[in-house]
């Protein structure tokens, strides 16, 4: 089987869990459980999207996450802080 019939057949399980968790959405209203199924549910569709088209690229720089503006220095996380707190401290 080649890469884009599995994309395709990865497709068509993905929107059947998309129209499971649409009708989850409906009995469970604004539940946390069923807003992550539905971020879950969209990540795998533009995973797919991206398995489909492989020249297509992700980032432009791995090291820029998207929505960073040129200041941003990727050096700021590498202790595990993040913008001026400290993990275990209140």
């Amino acid at each position: 089987m080649s890469t884009q019939q599995d994309v395709a057949e990865a497709r068509q399980a993905a929107d059947a869990l998309a129209a499971a968790v649409e009708r989850l959405r409906a009995s469970h209203q604004g539940t946390l459980d069923v807003r992550r199924l539905a971020e879950d549910v969209r990540r795998v569709r533009a995973d797919l999207d991206l398995l489909a088209d492989p020249a297509q690229p992700a980032l432009t720089d791995p090291a820029r996450p998207p929505g960073r503006g040129p200041e941003y220095d990727p050096r700021e996380f590498v202790d595990g802080s993040y913008e001026g707190t400290t993990p275990g401290r209140p």
